[in-house]
Formats: C-alpha cells, sequence, structure tokens
C-alpha cells in the first residue's frame, strides 16, 4: 500500500496500517493525505481515526489543527470534547465546550454535548437549564427514565426524541447513555448485544477500555473478543 498515489488512497493505507497496529505507517501515510489538501475536513478525519483506535496526542493535534485551518467553524470544538471524554478527562471536556459555545453561540450541538456531559458527570441543573434552554426538555426526561432503568416508557420516549430532534449528536449520545444504564443494571449480553454494529465514532476504543462506567462490561464473557474484532490493531488475542 497504498494501491495508487491519490489522496483517498493514502488515508485508506493509513486506516489499513492501524488495522495491523502499524502507527508509524499510519501517520506516514495520513501526512500524505493531508499534504494534498490541507483541509479542516481532513484534519478532522485523521484525527477521529486516532480517537478512534485510542491514540489520545495524535488525535488532539489533528483537531487542533482543525481549528488553526478553519477557525471560523466550531466542529473541532465537539471532537476535542469528546476526546477528553473518552480519556476521562471530564473537566477539559466541559471547559473546551465553554469555549466553543463563546465563540460559536449559534452551534446547537455546542449546548447539546455541555449538556450530556454535564448530566453525565452530575451536574443535573447545569445539564437541564441548558436542556430546558434548548427546548429539549424530552431528552432531560429521558436521561432521567435511564437512571431508573429499561422500561417501555423509556423506549417510547426514545422514539418521540428521535422524531422530533433528528440529530446526530441526540442519537450518538443517547445510546452512549442507554449503554451504561444496561451495564448499570448489570445487562451485560444486552448490551453487548448494542455493540455489535458498533458506532466507533462514540464507542472508540479508549472510552470501551477505560470508561468507569463501563467496568462491569469489561467483565462480562464477549467483550475482549468484540475489542479484537473492531479494534484488532490495539486488542490483542
Amino acid at each position: 500500500f497504498p494501491a495508487d498515489d491519490s489522496p483517498e488512497a493514502h488515508f485508506t493505507a493509513g486506516t489499513l496500517h492501524l488495522q495491523l497496529g502499524d502507527l508509524n505507517s499510519a501517520e506516514a501515510q495520513f501526512r500524505q493525505y493531508l499534504q494534498s489538501s490541507r483541509t479542516l475536513n481532513r484534519s478532522q478525519k485523521i484525527g477521529w481515526e486516532w480517537l478512534i483506535h485510542g491514540e489520545r496526542e495524535l488525535a488532539e493535534q489533528y483537531f487542533q489543527l482543525a481549528l488553526e485551518i478553519n477557525p471560523h467553524f466550531g466542529g473541532p470544538y465537539l471532537d476535542l470534547a469528546w476526546l477528553y471524554y473518552s480519556f476521562g478527562d471530564y473537566d477539559r471536556a466541559l471547559l473546551i465546550l465553554t469555549e466553543g459555545m463563546e465563540a460559536f453561540p449559534e452551534l446547537l450541538e455546542l449546548r447539546g454535548l455541555y449538556a450530556l456531559i454535564s448530566h453525565f458527570r452530575g451536574f443535573e441543573d447545569e445539564a437541564r437549564s441548558q436542556f430546558e434552554a434548548m427546548g429539549m426538555t424530552d431528552v432531560w426526561y429521558c436521561l432521567q427514565l435511564m437512571e431508573t432503568g429499561p422500561s417501555v416508557r423509556l423506549d417510547e420516549t426514545l422514539d418521540k426524541i428521535e422524531e422530533d430532534f433528528p440529530y446526530w449528536w441526540i442519537e450518538r449520545f443517547l445510546n452512549y447513555g442507554y449503554l451504561k444504564m444496561l451495564v448499570q443494571e448489570r445487562e451485560t449480553t444486552q448490551a453487548l448485544a448494542r455493540l455489535e454494529d458498533l458506532d466507533r465514532l462514540i464507542f472508540n476504543y479508549q472510552l470501551l477500555r477505560a470508561d468507569p462506567a463501563l467496568q462491569a462490561l469489561r467483565e462480562a464473557e464477549g467483550f475482549e473478543a468484540l475489542l479484537q474484532r473492531h479494534f484488532p490493531g490495539r486488542a490483542k488475542p
């Protein structure tokens, strides 16, 4: 690899090297990909590959570069926030979102992720006020239902939210909250089943390996096999 000298071929080669656990070769290919066109989207795309595979420094480097390339777009603040959250740096995640909200007050996703992380950290008053300000009290109600375990009412509320608020970040982060609920209820078989079709942009290697809320999942039979399927370069047999 790469199959040819096109930018996409270099990116694909980089992802294949990551799957094989060859980080140096992956980085060399990603640099070739970015060198041909130094854009925000390409820098973010590389950053997410590093985050998916649990490489904090490289992911942070490319997300910060994305901000430098185009300081008029707020997306990298979301990327950095989930990077920090995934690595247990919760206060820094909220801080970078605060900076993003100050720079891009109109970007709903920043406020939404701030509210969700505030909830996951136990800052309920802050989370509730943010959801109310966004007119998303149903999302707040859904998170409260998750605190009491699986129920028909919870599933109905989730369906309603998907209809009323078709935003990518709501669905993804509520899926994370739902998984945490299942693990807390010791429904690890069901939790593992939900991860079979893995959304690696949320459930990255670091989050699955180290999130304290998912400890019972890591102890379940089948967890290591799941990691090996989705992250073969990191989770060795």
